[in-house]
């Protein structure tokens, strides 16, 4: 189980990598998770402040989608630590809800 942090400024994203054959792959890996779980968080977000701003709800999946992609773009990587008992990776990512604010602009 993973818990995010959460505060009023950042959406944040975890990615956990199990042991691979190199730590580069590893690490790219956890990365990778990271930015899937990033993306999940900011979906969610964008729902709950702008739904009722969207005028076609059928299309907003589709308009959240390139909405997700841009914000993804502006990452910031906070953390990446290795769980040395396991060797597992874990890679801590955020997005600053301004930016969110600036590509959803309504």
């Amino acid at each position: 189980m993973k818990f995010s942090p959460q505060d009023d400024t950042y959406i944040y994203g975890i990615g956990i990598a199990p042991k691979q054959e190199s730590l580069e792959k590893q690490l790219i890996a956890s990365e990778l998770a990271a930015k899937s779980d990033l993306s999940s968080q900011v979906v969610i977000y964008i729902k709950s402040e702008y739904w009722e701003r969207f005028e076609n709800q059928n299309y907003i999946n589709s308009e959240i989608y390139q909405y997700t992609k841009s914000v993804i773009k502006d990452f910031e990587i906070v953390e990446i630590w290795k769980n040395e008992k396991n060797c597992i990776i874990y890679t801590l990512l955020r997005v600053n809800k301004k930016n969110i604010k600036a590509i959803v602009n309504f």
